[in-house]
């Protein structure tokens, strides 16, 4: 008789279609790891509420500040760009093409808005991870 179990650990997450024969599972002790990083590593994982690890919170905020003040320099930026715009001409803001013809007119790939809002998008993605 073969005795089967569906997890290896209790720390993976198996489909429930999953099992495993008992006998083809190698178990490691913790002293069979070599000391250091490697046998700490193996004593945090021993136990699912063992590992305590430093958040770094006042320095994932710092970036964050610093992240959401670069931010609010860009949206000053085409805030201003919009106002300009509105008030020159309110149908520019109407429409992408405008800036698209702006950007061929000056033999650029983009606009200043167009770039501007490449800049914002980039920086986004890393705010407030």
């Amino acid at each position: 008789m073969m005795t089967v179990i569906r997890c290896p650990s209790r720390s993976e997450v198996c489909d429930n279609s999953e099992f495993y024969d008992l006998r083809s599972l190698h178990t490691f002790k913790v002293d069979d790891y070599p000391p250091g990083y490697p046998r700490l590593a193996a004593i945090l994982n021993s136990d699912p509420n063992f590992p305590v690890y430093r958040r770094f919170g006042t320095l994932h905020h710092r970036v964050i500040l610093y992240r959401q003040q670069q931010l609010v320099k860009l949206e000053r930026r085409l805030n201003d760009l919009d106002n300009k715009d509105a008030n020159d001409n309110p149908y520019r803001l109407q429409s992408l093409e405008w800036d698209h013809e702006d950007a061929l007119i000056l033999n650029q790939e983009s606009s200043e808005r167009e770039k501007l809002i490449e800049e914002i998008d980039e920086r986004l993605k890393h705010y407030g991870r």
